[in-house]
């Protein structure tokens, strides 16, 4: 009788620890655990230096899906003031479904900041300088880096419709956010997403 305790005790125990190995390997190979608190898209923006590089689930109603591959979606909190851009990753094959657009969805991914500033905007003046010279038909010459509405309201530039526009109102915000807190930049977030969840 002793022996066949210590037979089922060996079992149990090495039981526990292959399935404990297991747990490790999974979280080694870069998934994220399902069982992250959701957050949703109103609390997330509230405070967003408080979440950033964070793995989560966020969710929002989703208003837009770019047609440019679908690599871009946008979601919103439950009364559309508070809107976040979602950008989908090679992990989870690079581009949203339609049938997600005007559907509450959970979105499993980390919390990114993406940094305008000036060294940025003369890297997008010189990229857009060079495309333009390679653009002999004025009708798409102004259509170039013509970002969709949507994106532009999310980056909080509504009304500037032409390129050199937006430039000049990053510069503005960029100047008065160094003046206000000495960051020499803004600050445009999103979720670097891993997985729909649901």
């Amino acid at each position: 009788m002793k022996k066949l305790f210590h037979f089922l005790s060996l079992i149990v125990s090495t039981s526990i620890t292959l399935s404990s190995c297991s747990a490790t390997n999974n979280s080694n190979d870069g998934a994220i655990n399902d069982s992250l608190s959701v957050v949703n898209v109103q609390s997330l923006m509230a405070t967003p230096d408080s979440f950033l590089n964070q793995r989560m689930i966020v969710q929002g109603r989703c208003v837009h899906i770019c047609k440019h591959g679908n690599r871009k979606m946008f979601l919103v909190n439950e009364n559309d003031s508070v809107l976040l851009r979602v950008e989908a990753s090679s992990r989870m094959g690079e581009s949203f479904a339609d049938s997600m657009l005007n559907t509450t969805v959970a979105v499993r991914g980390i919390f990114r900041e993406q940094r305008i500033n000036e060294e940025t905007l003369q890297e997008y003046e010189y990229k857009h300088t060079a495309q333009l010279a390679n653009i002999a038909d004025t009708k798409f010459r102004d259509k170039l880096n013509d970002r969709c509405d949507i994106e532009k309201i999310a980056s909080g530039q509504p009304a500037f419709l032409t390129f050199p526009q937006q430039i000049a109102d990053f510069r503005q915000r960029i100047e008065a956010r160094n003046n206000a807190e000495g960051r020499p930049y803004i600050s445009l977030y999103y979720i670097d997403a891993s997985a729909i969840v649901r």
